[in-house]
């Protein structure tokens, strides 16, 4: 998942996204640019997920956010398995989860427009209180 080449971050963005979405050249090549300069950094967060590190994870940090959450998960995220979304919407006390179908690891790429209905419809339900 860490890539070290723009041949390797094309490779891994087909396998992250069973629908690749359109990306404008200029942002698909700096992307690529940016994360194989970043390799380093990426390896040590991957570290981190993997629980390679003494960092605490989302599971570990999750009882104690008790601000609203939105999870949206895609049903085909070959990064971390669908049983992750029971587990995390379990752990967090206050949370709506969102399961979506054809998608990948991204779905804010894969399903823009449903992604952004799940958010829309989100947020509306915690309307804003104004201070006085």
């Amino acid at each position: 998942m860490v890539v070290q080449t723009t041949e390797d971050f094309a490779e891994r963005n087909e396998w992250l996204s069973p629908n690749i979405p359109y990306v404008p050249g200029p942002i698909l090549r700096t992307w690529a640019e940016d994360e194989v300069a970043q390799v380093d950094l990426n390896s040590r967060i991957w570290d981190v997920v993997h629980s390679k590190s003494d960092v605490p994870t989302v599971l570990d940090l999750a009882p104690s956010l008790e601000m609203p959450t939105l999870i949206i998960w895609c049903q085909e995220d070959r990064i971390f398995h669908i049983r992750g979304a029971a587990l995390l919407d379990h752990s967090l006390p206050t949370s709506h989860l969102t399961k979506l179908d054809e998608c990948g690891h991204v779905p804010m790429l894969d399903k823009p427009a449903a992604v952004a209905s799940e958010c829309l419809e989100f947020l509306s339900s915690y309307p804003i209180h104004a201070s006085q």
